[in-house]
């Protein structure tokens, strides 16, 4: 599957709960905000 490349700015203390996530669930960053903003999308729409 094709993926394109987007840029958000996050507060830091979000920034530093989304490393510790990634890390205690082996993924990385970037799949955590996909998947969160696939979840909100479907969720909206």
């Amino acid at each position: 599957m094709k993926t394109e490349v987007v840029t958000v700015r996050l507060r830091p203390e979000v920034k530093a709960r989304l490393k510790v996530l990634a890390e205690a669930t082996e993924r990385t960053p970037a799949y955590l905000v996909s998947q969160a903003i696939e979840a909100y999308l479907t969720e909206q729409e």
